[in-house]
């Protein structure tokens, strides 16, 4: 391969040089494309067999290759001093990490917005990860956290090379606690399953923020704030493009946001948000016209 051509390599090129690589992806997504929701799970047989590969040498002699030989090179999915994005697919997405003991890992709770299997690469000298277990009796809905009771703490468990852990979305939560040696942690991720990303309280188990798993609705979020910042009324037909937005968080911006433009219509849709589907948005509703009633009676 050419200096111009390695200019140029992409996902492709990475399979064509990572045969186990490309087997795993044709079979993943044979089981995926179409599957039902829990088809992710079907696809542990392949993983095992990339697990067994030795995929990883093929993997790190071609990336290093095409590095040195281009400086305009960029891996698929970027990467950084601990991590690499293997295969970013519409269906599923492949990870590896190296932790390594001594490395500042957080005590922080979260739940996870996707399904996962991970494991560690056997290689010699590999440690093994230690991890804190638990479950989220009632993860459904994920939006509303007051369906969901306490977290119950399971038990501490150590994943050793060649092992597949699973971590169902929003149900299983889990925290790495230390590794004795360095590891490669390889994760295999689902598609996003669900809106938002719960921490939890160490101190009472229940869900105490949430973040969006959404990089998208976040930004639409944010574009909403900036244009209800900067004034103008032309932006309120585009904010009303967000009212059947399907979380309930842009919703609520887009109304927020289009009071800040035009009370009157601003108004109305409060009126209309006391019958929304979510009960935060309702009760927001109801609070917000609560108080603006008040201020006009004065």
């Amino acid at each position: 391969m050419d200096n111009t051509d390695k200019q140029t390599a992409g996902p492709v090129d990475r399979l064509k040089s990572v045969p186990a690589l490309k087997t795993f992806a044709d079979q993943a997504e044979l089981i995926l494309t179409g599957g039902h929701r829990n088809s992710f799970w079907d696809c542990e047989t392949a993983f095992k067999a990339l697990l067994a590969s030795g995929f990883v040498i093929d993997l790190l002699n071609s990336e290093l290759d095409l590095m040195c030989s281009s400086n305009a090179y960029i891996p698929v999915g970027g990467s950084s001093e601990i991590d690499m994005g293997v295969l970013l697919k519409d269906n599923f997405s492949l990870w590896l990490k190296l932790l390594e003991p001594g490395m500042k890992l957080s005590d922080k709770l979260f739940s996870t917005t996707e399904d996962l299997m991970v494991a560690l690469i056997d290689f010699q000298g590999t440690g093994a990860l230690k991890m804190e277990a638990f479950e989220q009796p009632h993860p459904f809905p994920n939006n509303i956290p007051e369906k969901h009771g306490p977290l119950i703490r399971g038990n501490k468990t150590e994943l050793q090379a060649g092992e597949i852990y699973r971590i169902r979305a929003a149900a299983d939560i889990f925290r790495i606690v230390s590794v004795d040696k360095p590891v490669l942690l390889l994760t295999f991720s689902s598609v996003c399953r669900v809106p938002l990303r719960w921490e939890y309280s160490r101190e009472t188990w229940l869900p105490q923020r949430a973040t969006a798993s959404s990089a998208r609705s976040s930004r639409i979020t944010y574009v909403a704030e900036l244009l209800g910042e900067i004034g103008e009324s032309s932006s309120v037909p585009v904010l009303l493009s967000l009212a059947t937005h399907e979380d309930h968080y842009v919703r609520w911006a887009m109304i927020q946001n289009i009071f800040r433009l035009d009370q009157q219509e601003g108004l109305r849709l409060l009126e209309k948000a006391l019958t929304d589907v979510h009960p935060h948005i309702r009760k927001a509703a109801r609070l917000s016209i609560g108080t603006i009633r008040s201020l006009n009676n004065n």
